[in-house]
């Protein structure tokens, strides 16, 4: 039964149950094979059920919590990696206008060159 929970992505054991039961009761499997998986499954549920669903259920809260807390950390690296974008381009804009203040304004005159001096 465990590895049929398993390989089928159950995590539900009514569900599972239901459907591992269906699939013992069916004539497709040999009646030999079928007796052996019975009696396996009849100690599984006798011996093993409570704790493997409990495993599979905690299994199941922190695969979710591990896929939220990813996407947390994604939104939250997403936001950061804006600010710093928006940093650096006003650190930029910044850096142009001091270089404007220094060197003057190009229509002004301090970026014309000498051919439009007046004459001497």
């Amino acid at each position: 039964m465990s590895t049929f929970a398993k390989r089928y992505y159950f995590f539900d054991r009514a569900s599972a149950e239901q459907a591992y039961e269906e699939l013992l009761a069916s004539e497709r499997i040999l009646k030999d094979r079928r007796e052996r998986l019975i009696k396996s499954y009849e100690v599984f549920i006798k011996n093993l059920a409570e704790l493997f669903w409990s495993d599979r259920l905690l299994e199941l809260k922190v695969e979710i919590c591990l896929k939220r807390t990813a996407a947390e950390l994604v939104e939250a690296g997403a936001d950061e990696a804006q600010r710093e974008l928006r940093k650096r381009r006003i650190h930029e804009e910044d850096g142009s206008e001091k270089a404007l203040e220094s060197t003057g304004n190009p229509n002004e005159g301090h970026y014309k060159s000498s051919l439009h001096a007046p004459f001497q």
